[in-house]
Formats: C-alpha cells, structure tokens, sequence
C-alpha cells in the first residue's frame, strides 16, 4: 500500500472516529504517517476549536496504524505504541 492510500484511510478513519467520540470544542486529525514494516503509523492529533485557557481534560491511545496487505485499521494503546 502506497502512502497516499494510506492518508485516504486515515482520513476516513478520524471522521468515523470524530462521529463516534464528538468531544465540544475538538477537531481530531492524524500526524505525518510513518512507515513501518507491514503497516503505516498515525499519530492522534486533535486542536481545540476556541482557544481557551482551560486544560483539556481527555485521554486516549496514541496512535494507530494501517496495515499496507489488507488496510485494517488497528488502533495502538500506550503498551503497543512502545513496542513499536
């Protein structure tokens, strides 16, 4: 799988993922991918909308990968993404 195709799942990833966890005042995105082995890595990136001097109180994985074979999608937790 080349990286655009890579970027293309990604893309549809966030907007499924921005559907499913719709937190007030954040856009999630994804990082640069990176290139591994059998598969492409993101990292989560997310911006608030209105800047506010309150922390953000959230927490989630990393990151998650696409697998370049098949296009599986398998999000990463803080143990994986160490490993990585």
């Amino acid at each position: 799988m080349e990286k655009e195709e890579a970027i293309k799942i990604a893309q549809e990833h966030i907007t499924d993922f921005t559907r499913k966890n719709p937190i007030e005042n954040i856009v999630f995105n994804f990082g640069e991918p990176s290139e591994m082995e059998d598969s492409w890595y993101f990292d989560y990136t997310y911006e608030q909308v209105i800047k506010t001097d309150e922390p953000i109180g959230f927490g989630g994985p990393p990151g998650f990968c696409i697998g370049k074979a098949n296009g599986t999608i398998t999000v990463q937790s803080w143990q994986a993404y160490n490993e990585l």
